[in-house]
C-alpha cells in the first residue's frame, strides 16, 4: 500500500506554513540551482516548523535533515534536495521547477566542458612553439663590448623585430634592460623566429652565459618562443633600423671611379638621366673619331 501523498494540495496550502513553505520553495528553485547556503536556509525553516503534520513537509524536513547531519552538503546531495522539493510541488509548480533544474544542469556541464577546453587550449598555448639558444651575433661591432661588459647569467633579454635592416630581413636585436643593444639573434635561427614575431608570437629570453676569450665577450642567450594567444612571456616590439646605430655597421663602399663627372651620373633615376646619356654617348664618338684620327696620320 502506498504512503500518503508527499505534494500540497489545495486543502493544505490553506494553512498558513504550507503557503509560507511555497514561497521559499518558489524562491530557491527559480534559477534552477540550489546553493549550499540555500540549503541551509530551507533546514532552518523546516526546524522552525517541525511540528508540522503536512506529510510533503515532513519528508522533505527528513530528506534535508539527513544531507546537513554531516556538514557537508555534495553536489549529489543539493540535487537530491531540488527532487524532493519538486516531490511536494503542487503538479504545475513542479513541471516548471523540473525544467528549470534540467536545463541548469546542461548548462552547468556545457560550462565544465568549455572549462576543461580551456584548460586544455591554455596548456597547447604554454607549451613554448619555438625555442633558441645561440651565441650573439654582431658583438664586436658598435661598441657593443663596452654595453655586453658586465652582463650576468639570468638577466633578462628583451627582443625586438629591426625593421629595414638592409641586411636581414629577419634581423632580431637583443636590448638589455637599459635599452642597449648587445647583438643579434644569428640569421640561421632569426629565419625561423623572426615570422613567429611578425606573426604576433610572444617570447621569454635571458642570458645563459658568457663566453670570454682573447676577442672579447661573447653572451649566450637562449629564449623560447609562445603562440599569441598564450598567458607566457611578452609581445615583441618593433623598431626601424638606423644605419650606425642599430645593426651591424655597414660595409665601406668602394669609391666610384669617374672619367667624367657627367658619367657618375649617368645611372640615376632623376629627370636628367636621358640627357646624360645622350652626352655621354656623344664624348664617346668623339674620342672613338680622335682615336682613328690620330692612328691615320701615324700611318701617312
Amino acid at each position: 500500500m502506498s504512503g500518503p501523498r508527499r505534494s500540497l494540495t489545495k486543502t493544505q496550502l490553506e494553512a498558513p506554513e504550507a503557503v509560507d513553505l511555497l514561497q521559499v520553495l518558489h524562491s530557491v528553485t527559480a534559477d534552477g540551482t540550489l546553493t549550499e547556503v540555500e540549503v541551509g536556509e530551507l533546514s532552518g525553516w523546516l526546524r522552525e516548523h517541525g511540528g508540522s503534520a503536512i506529510p510533503g513537509i515532513v519528508y522533505l524536513a527528513e530528506v534535508v535533515a539527513r544531507v546537513v547531519e554531516d556538514g557537508i552538503v555534495t553536489p549529489e546531495e543539493r540535487e537530491w534536495v531540488q527532487k524532493a522539493i519538486e516531490t511536494i510541488l503542487p503538479a504545475t509548480d513542479r513541471e516548471e521547477a523540473s525544467v528549470r533544474r534540467r536545463e541548469a544542469k546542461a548548462a552547468a556541464r556545457r560550462q565544465a566542458a568549455a572549462g576543461r577546453e580551456n584548460d586544455r587550449q591554455q596548456a597547447r598555448l604554454a607549451r613554448p612553439i619555438g625555442r633558441f639558444d645561440v651565441m650573439v651575433a654582431g658583438v664586436f661591432h658598435d661598441n657593443r663590448q663596452a654595453t655586453i661588459n658586465g652582463i650576468e647569467e639570468g638577466e633578462v633579454i628583451t627582443l625586438v623585430r629591426e625593421v629595414g635592416n638592409p641586411y636581414s630581413q629577419n634581423a632580431v636585436l637583443f636590448l638589455r634592460p637599459n635599452g642597449r643593444s648587445i647583438g643579434y639573434l644569428p640569421e640561421s635561427e632569426a629565419v625561423e623566429i623572426a615570422p613567429l614575431l611578425d606573426g604576433g608570437a610572444r617570447y621569454e629570453a635571458e642570458v645563459k652565459k658568457v663566453l670570454t676569450g682573447g676577442h672579447g665577450l661573447i653572451p649566450v642567450v637562449w629564449g623560447e618562443i609562445y603562440s599569441p594567444g598564450s598567458d607566457e612571456g611578452i609581445s615583441c616590439s618593433r623598431v626601424a633600423f638606423v644605419d650606425g646605430h642599430h645593426g651591424v655597421s655597414a660595409p665601406a663602399r668602394p669609391p666610384a671611379v669617374m672619367l667624367h663627372p657627367i658619367a657618375a651620373h649617368a645611372g640615376d633615376d632623376g629627370g636628367g638621366s636621358a640627357a646624360a646619356r645622350v652626352v655621354v654617348g656623344a664624348i664617346g664618338l668623339l674620342l672613338a673619331a680622335m682615336v682613328a684620327f690620330a692612328v691615320w696620320q701615324a700611318l701617312q
